[in-house]
């Protein structure tokens, strides 16, 4: 994946791999890369500018993630099914052995 890509993750309001497809086709007619399709939502990847355009909000990426400055507009054909839209951050591991306390 290119730097300049980011990945997003679109909840849906509930569980229904159909309707989690419609929105991956919807997502799809606009230029973004659908990375996989669940029950409960859609991960998909894009430009940056492509997430601001469709969402009508301005991103932000800092050191600890990325996210939207203001609140992401939703297409009238997703308004009824989405529930949000995200960007995952990456996992924190903790090193074994990295605890503070005793484990029993």
């Amino acid at each position: 994946m290119n730097k300049s890509e980011l990945v997003a993750r679109m909840a849906l309001i509930y569980r229904d791999k159909e309707l989690a497809q419609t929105c991956a086709d919807e997502l799809s007619v606009f230029g973004f890369v659908i990375r996989s399709v669940t029950q409960r939502g859609v991960m998909f990847s894009g430009k940056t500018t492509l997430f601001e355009k469709f969402f009508n909000a301005k991103v932000e990426i800092t050191e600890d993630g990325t996210s939207f400055l203001t609140t992401p507009v939703f297409p009238v054909l997703l308004r009824e099914m989405v529930d949000s839209v995200y960007f995952p951050t990456k996992p924190i591991f903790i090193k074994e052995g990295g605890h503070h306390g005793k484990r029993d």
